[in-house]
């Protein structure tokens, strides 16, 4: 081991070390054996590209020993004569995709079949795709099963979308890979970019399964309002079925945000199916949200929510809960609400406990000013007990 030759290769003094080489002061046997004890990919490079008559054999050997992806591929690219199937064994060998693909990509006469299996095993999607895209020659449908194992949502959407020359029963696996990651931005994303030829693809390559169903449920499923209120913008028929599979899910909350988020013409459907889910939460939310100025509707929303107030009212009579009816009771601001939940609540418990003399009084003031008194003969046991003598004084001050 001799430092001074060492730092020769250390320091980078190739002239140097050259010229005494050649005036037989150091041994290329010695200068060899120095760099092999550094044993690292740079210096391996540079005395092969710098050091005159050097042994490139076994300097490539030793290179390809130490995995350093970097320095295969420089030499593969920028020494002459190296042995290009020997190194590109070595570079995949080193699982680093990024060199693999660019020792594909960029090196004359690289074995493409090999490095795109070498690449495949690295299961890094990016540069699985890169290949595919970029590089002369790729088995493209070996990369399609490989990137379809990845578990990579934004790669596999991107190799269905735009990569070719995908057989149909590639293209299912890719599709099937892409709902198993549950990547619910990227599967949104992949179905606004899907054009009618990919959809022709699809209807052939999931035949009879309409796949194109199946990523709207899946959507759906993810209860993500963004991400179903961008699957809207279509036609019309898409729409039913989007809106179907929400209403699907039995979901009452869910159902309920929906209508919210994404009302408008589509209020109504959403609004139905919470009053056939007897859902009372979200029945008396939007009791309660009945709050207009003058009761004048200004959107949609409302105008769906005040035309069928009976249908909202009416679901609350299965509603047995009556700390939930007197929430309502205590919130909603239009009379014909207020006065209906009272009426329930008299329904449910026909006694003094439940009301306070005040309270009967009052609704019973309601009524009479309503002409009800179909009502007032239904509960007059209640209503009686205002007029019953209980021993109080009976003068006025």
């Amino acid at each position: 081991m001799n430092i001074n030759i060492r730092n020769l290769i250390i320091d980078g003094e190739f002239d140097k070390l050259n010229r005494l080489i050649k005036l037989g002061v150091i041994k290329m046997d010695d200068a060899l054996n120095e760099v092999y004890n550094l044993n690292d990919g740079k210096y391996f490079y540079n005395f092969a590209y710098f050091v005159e008559f050097a042994s490139k054999d076994k300097l490539v050997k030793r290179l390809i020993a130490t995995k350093n992806a970097e320095y295969i591929f420089k030499f593969a690219r920028d020494i002459i004569g190296a042995p290009i199937d020997e190194l590109a064994l070595g570079i995949i060998a080193t699982k680093n995709a990024e060199y693999i693909y660019e020792f594909a990509r960029r090196i004359k006469g690289a074995p493409i079949e090999k490095l795109a299996l070498g690449i495949a095993s690295t299961y890094n999607g990016c540069y699985i795709r890169y290949f595919a895209e970029f590089i002369h020659g790729a088995p493209i449908e070996k990369l399609a099963e490989a990137i379809a194992g990845t578990n990579d949502a934004n790669n596999i959407s991107y190799f269905i979308l735009y990569i070719d020359e995908i057989s149909l029963k590639t293209l299912k696996k890719l599709v099937e890979a892409l709902l198993k990651t549950n990547d619910e931005e990227c599967i949104c994303e992949f179905i606004s970019n899907i054009d009618e030829d990919l959809k022709e693809k699809l209807s052939k390559a999931f035949y009879p399964i309409n796949i194109m169903e199946q990523l709207y449920q899946k959507l759906v499923a993810s209860k993500d309002i963004t991400y179903i209120r961008s699957l809207l913008d279509t036609d019309e028929t898409i729409i039913k079925i989007i809106l179907q599979y929400i209403t699907d899910t039995k979901d009452e909350k869910f159902v309920y945000n929906c209508m919210h988020e994404l009302g408008g013409i589509f209020a109504y459907q959403f609004f139905l199916e919470i009053v056939e889910l007897k859902d009372f939460e979200a029945i008396s939310k939007l009791l309660i949200e009945l709050n207009f100025e003058d009761e004048k509707p200004q959107t949609k929303f409302d105008i769906c929510l005040l035309e069928n107030i009976d249908l909202l009212l009416g679901a609350m009579e299965e509603c047995k809960d009556i700390q939930l009816l007197q929430k309502v009771f205590n919130g909603a601001k239009l009379p014909i609400v207020k006065s209906y939940l009272k009426i329930l609540i008299l329904g449910i418990e026909e006694s003094s406990s439940i009301l306070s003399e005040e309270e009967k009084m009052n609704l019973l003031t309601v009524l009479y000013n309503n002409e009800d008194f179909a009502t007032i003969r239904k509960y007059r046991e209640v209503f009686s007990s205002l007029f019953q003598d209980k021993g109080e004084s009976l003068g006025r001050n």
